[in-house]
């Protein structure tokens, strides 16, 4: 049985006790495959084709209005970044993610792992954004990455910001799996499969295990490039994709006429298009190899 608990929010219940795992999809509105493995998750529920044994599943399309648009933002605004203590706790601008980020909270709080299933919108391969210790990789092992993104010192935003983040902040476990390409459809049947052995690990169902995967790279932000004033363009061969190789010194783009250049030896992780670049905000970051 699945029972709607809020707005395009959802779960089902096991018979014994036992944890709780929540997985969210469409916190941005374009990334298709979080969206459609909620979707079909909740399927698999609402028609009893299946059920759990133990503990709570919640289920929730993050940002519904971006979803029905088919847009990143509603307005611009990156509902991703909303999860802090100055949005959660009070009233900074009264938006629409500022709303719904508190309604998310709350469902996070209750959940002793949440998984958030997000895309790029450049190319890059499937990686998990986390922190990395024991707890965090007993969750990420199950899913089809061999890289994991950490920002232990919050390079992504300034301050802890994201619903991983906010997970790790209330004392439970927030994993980001970033599945590839926005538009890229491909790995919706890999991550049901993850997500499927992730609740046997957890006790959830009595299904067959499903594949764990150990031996990651470790990359960790280090440092961003911030659009200005003077504008930016990528230099040619630069900024297409994710986890592309730079070394230090090497120039990046230009900011007007002058070079950007490498702060690191290392990757150039989350090149923004165009129409995602903010004035003052981060456009792309750089990551070094760490484990």
């Amino acid at each position: 049985m699945l029972d709607l608990i809020g707005d395009n929010i959802w779960q089902t219940t096991g018979e014994l006790p036992g944890p709780t795992l929540c997985v969210l999809g469409g916190v941005h509105g374009n990334e298709l495959t979080g969206i459609e493995v909620v979707k079909r998750i909740c399927a698999d529920f609402a028609s009893s084709a299946r059920g759990l044994q133990s503990g709570r599943l919640i289920m929730a399309f993050g940002n519904p209005l971006a979803i029905e648009q088919g847009t990143r933002f509603v307005d611009g605004r990156d509902l991703n970044r909303y999860f802090t203590d100055t949005h959660l706790l009070g009233i900074l601008d009264g938006s629409i993610e500022e709303s719904r980020a508190k309604e998310l909270a709350q469902v996070i709080q209750q959940s002793d792992i949440t998984v958030d299933i997000h895309s790029t919108n450049k190319p890059s391969m499937p990686f998990i954004s986390s922190r990395v210790d024991s707890e965090h990789l007993q969750v990420y092992q199950w899913f089809n990455a061999s890289v994991v993104l950490a920002d232990p010192n919050y390079v992504l935003a300034g301050e802890p910001a994201t619903t991983d983040e906010y997970a790790d902040r209330m004392g439970r476990v927030g994993v980001c799996v970033e599945a590839g390409d926005a538009k890229d459809v491909t790995r919706i049947t890999s991550v049901l499969q993850s997500i499927n052995g992730l609740m046997t690990h957890m006790g959830l169902v009595n299904e067959p295990g499903g594949e764990h995967f150990t031996g990651h790279q470790v990359f960790t932000l280090c440092d961003s490039i911030v659009l200005t004033s003077s504008g930016f363009v990528f230099a040619e061969g630069r900024g297409a994709r994710s986890f592309e190789s730079v070394l230090k010194g090497d120039v990046v783009g230009y900011a007007g006429k002058v070079p950007v250049l490498a702060s690191a030896d290392g990757v150039l992780v989350f090149p923004k298009l165009p129409e995602h670049q903010v004035l003052d905000k981060p456009l792309c970051y750089i990551a070094e190899r760490t484990q």
